[in-house]
């Protein structure tokens, strides 16, 4: 009866060390994980694209336009994003892009990240889209409507806000394509069509 204890303790070590070592392999795992930029950069990619298309949808009201007969409909108030296909755009291209980047992150810390290829032709594809829409919504928003110092955005500080978050996360989104491609490069772009090989050999980045 005297032994138990003694026992018992003994018993217990093997499965305290192993559940040590395992919280400090997590832990080592999530500071190289914190440490890698490109998920760095997706968290910050995340939070941009989620301000966004928040900022864009809240903007119900204080938009100019497009046409004088909107003007009449919205009244005084002005028009809110959804009278404007460039401003909706931005907020599904945004929102699309936030659910991604949470399914992403999720997958990283999983330790199950997609390859760099399918992560450089998702980017690429959903920066493209990005850049369409941001781009046509800029330019609706200089548009003059009545005179020459009233535009469609003049008392739109949401959408105005949300443009310049969007410029930013342009910007990022090509950064992580670079850093994407190159780590396919490294790969010897496993997975690219033949067709497209030679524009890799010709031109490697």
């Amino acid at each position: 009866m005297d032994d138990a204890p003694g026992a018992s303790d003994e018993a217990r070590e093997p499965l305290l060390k192993r559940v040590g070592a395992s919280v400090e392999g997590t832990s080592l795992m999530n500071h190289r994980l914190m440490k890698n930029p490109k998920f760095r950069a997706l968290l910050v990619e995340s939070l941009m694209a989620l301000t966004t298309f928040s900022f864009m949808a809240k903007q119900t009201e204080g938009l100019a336009g497009p046409e004088l007969s909107t003007l009449n409909d919205c009244g005084e108030a002005g028009c809110g994003f959804t009278k404007f296909y460039q401003f909706k755009g931005v907020v599904g291209v945004y929102a699309g892009f936030w659910a991604y980047t949470v399914i992403l992150i999720a997958m990283y810390v999983i330790r199950k990240a997609p390859p760099p290829g399918t992560e450089f032709a998702s980017y690429a594809l959903f920066t493209a889209a990005m850049a369409t829409f941001v781009v046509m919504s800029i330019t609706e928003c200089a548009s003059v409507v009545l005179s020459s110092d009233y535009y469609v955005c003049k008392n739109a500080d949401y959408s105005l806000v949300s443009l310049i978050f969007a410029a930013a996360t342009i910007v990022l989104n090509c950064l992580t394509c670079a850093f994407a491609w190159r780590q396919w490069g490294e790969l010897k772009f496993v997975g690219l069509p033949k067709t497209l090989s030679a524009l890799t050999e010709t031109y490697p980045g």
